[in-house]
């Protein structure tokens, strides 16, 4: 079943960014290949056979480089209102998502920079095929904030994979640039997350080449459609 993506972001947005429940740190399920370039992250309930259960499209929360999955579990909320429940995870665990639908990967070490854009594409790659192979999904929907969006959709574009995804929620991505960006002198020594940040950045050119709403082949008459998307600006 598909959860909208206005649903998605309404469940999100609540947020700061911000268990699976009584969520703890257990990980990943114990019967889950995890690709080995992961910091961490959370996720996929306990085991593979819940997944004969499954209501949703699975959920794979990106966060910002440099942060991890305790955002998603409330830990920074930034200046948003706290939530009811404490996190985002909670908020989809009580609208009914189940816990091996609900996945977040940690795809750099936490307070780092990203060390390689080109390593966390194949990071993240998979990590989606991994989860779609154990929970039986075709798609995925992806909730992705700040930075972590630009590596989404660089990671979609890069290997012509949008068919794997069924809807996009972006949360303060810097698609048009960010005045945050560093000198190209300073980007070369290990900050690419500024570089692909800057306003006349090529790559963020070719981020936006098709628009900000991608679109895939219609299973049924072969044309092109929009994946559902919604974006939310905070000033870039």
């Amino acid at each position: 079943m598909l959860i909208s993506p206005f649903r998605l972001l309404v469940l999100t947005l609540c947020l700061g960014i911000g268990g699976l429940a009584g969520a703890d740190e257990r990980g990943f399920p114990a019967d889950f290949d995890v690709p080995p370039e992961l910091w961490g992250g959370i996720g996929g309930g306990v085991s593979r056979s819940e997944r004969a259960a499954l209501r949703h499209v699975p959920v794979i929360l990106v966060s910002e480089p440099g942060r991890s999955h305790r955002d998603w579990l409330g830990a920074n909320p930034g200046n948003a209102a706290p939530l009811e429940n404490g996190s985002v995870v909670q908020a989809l665990l009580d609208a009914g998502f189940l816990p091996i639908e609900i996945w977040i990967p940690d795809l750099s070490r936490e307070g780092d920079s990203m060390g390689s854009i080109e390593e966390a594409t194949d990071d993240l790659k998979t990590f989606i095929s991994a989860v779609m192979g154990y929970t039986g999904a075709d798609r995925v929907q992806l909730v992705a904030q700040g930075l972590g969006g630009l590596l989404v959709r660089i990671t979609l574009s890069k290997y012509n994979i949008a068919r794997w995804i069924e809807a996009e929620v972006y949360l303060a991505v810097p698609f048009h640039g960010s005045s945050g960006f560093l000198p190209d002198a300073e980007v070369l020594h290990g900050d690419p997350g500024a570089w692909i940040a800057a306003p006349d950045s090529d790559l963020v050119r070719e981020i936006l080449l098709g628009g900000e709403t991608l679109r895939v082949p219609d299973p049924g008459t072969g044309e092109p459609r929009p994946i559902p998307a919604l974006t939310v600006r905070n000033g870039f």
